[in-house]
């Protein structure tokens, strides 16, 4: 009876790594149609500001100005404290989504633009939902490059 419950078990166990490895595989490596240009965001939003580059530059090298502040998108009353800025050395770049500063780059739940969520397995990496588990440009973690002719797979490059 013991014998028995433990290879039921072992069975599920092996049927559900299986139906969430095929769920996380499932979807397609970009998703290039709906990718809108994160370089636009910061080019239009240079030419709304009232004192252009120099505002611009002004706030990116404030300490202020980083992911999680208070930013009001709507209000004419106050300026927007963080759309479009770069911070991190030009890693970040943040947006006013839902009243705090978010960074598009690399947050799952605003992806390239503002409540845009990454799908389950796939992570943001420079504004792009990416299955990190099967690219080999972003194999494991973002950013992680695959030498020549070693593919990504489980997010190991040349894993076998």
């Amino acid at each position: 009876m013991g014998f028995t419950i433990y290879r039921l078990a072992t069975i599920l166990t092996l049927a559900l790594t299986l139906a969430l490895a095929k769920a996380a595989y499932s979807q397609d490596m970009d998703e290039d149609d709906e990718f809108e240009d994160v370089g636009a965001v910061l080019h239009n939003n240079l030419l709304r500001s009232r004192s252009g580059i120099k505002r611009f530059l002004a706030a990116t090298t404030s300490a202020e100005t980083k992911s999680g502040v208070v930013c009001y998108a709507k209000s004419k009353k106050v300026e927007n404290v963080c759309d479009g800025i770069l911070t991190k050395n030009g890693t970040t770049l943040l947006l006013c989504c839902r009243n705090r500063c978010r960074s598009i780059l690399d947050d799952a739940n605003n992806c390239g633009k503002c409540n845009r969520r990454c799908a389950f397995g796939r992570r943001c990496c420079t504004g792009r939902c990416i299955n990190v588990m099967r690219n080999k440009n972003n194999c494991g973690v973002c950013g992680h490059r695959c030498k020549k002719g070693r593919p990504c797979y489980h997010g190991i490059c040349g894993y076998a």
